[in-house]
């Protein structure tokens, strides 16, 4: 499932991100570009807090949310599309929705901090915009922040992590 979210909903494809869906957004609301959006990807789901645009929508899957608080919006879409899936967590660059290829620690050497690099042996690289990724204490906080907001996780479910950067 592929998520095109209005551009007033920048935060919650972020979240969407962390949650390993792909979630791009939809820069500007002009006639052009929603058809350019729906002829490559007629099977994307549109996701807006305005009505006029989800009515606008070509398309048969678009979701209209009723809240502006990103916990609610996330529950919203949870409840509909079952969104937490540990197999996608944190597969997906927060930036820019590019999924996350891991790589060799020799690759990132001089390009995160010593520290991290003597600490942790897995990381990951988002082709896009070249941002590296581990697992350090921001996954743990990142887990309670989404159990807070009441999507559920295993307590475990991001320590062990397989070749592609995803949870086993």
């Amino acid at each position: 499932m592929k998520f095109l979210l209005d551009g007033m909903l920048r935060g919650l494809a972020r979240w969407l991100r962390f949650l390993g869906w792909d979630a791009q957004i939809l820069q500007r609301w002009e006639a052009d570009e929603i058809r350019r959006w729906y002829q490559r990807e007629p099977d994307r789901v549109f996701v807006s807090r305005s009505r006029a645009h989800v009515e606008a929508w070509p398309g048969q899957f678009k979701v209209l949310l009723s809240s502006d608080d990103v916990a609610e919006q996330l529950q919203q879409l949870n409840e509909r599309f079952s969104l937490v899936q540990p197999d996608l967590f944190l597969s997906r660059c927060s930036r820019c929705n590019q999924p996350l290829v891991a790589v060799r620690p020799e690759a990132v050497r001089g390009k995160v901090p010593e520290r991290v690099f003597e600490r942790f042996r897995e990381f990951y690289l988002c082709p896009g915009c070249q941002r590296i990724y581990w697992e350090g204490g921001h996954v743990e906080r990142l887990i309670k922040k989404l159990q807070r907001m009441g999507l559920f996780f295993s307590p475990n479910c991001s320590n062990q992590m397989n070749e592609t950067g995803r949870p086993t």
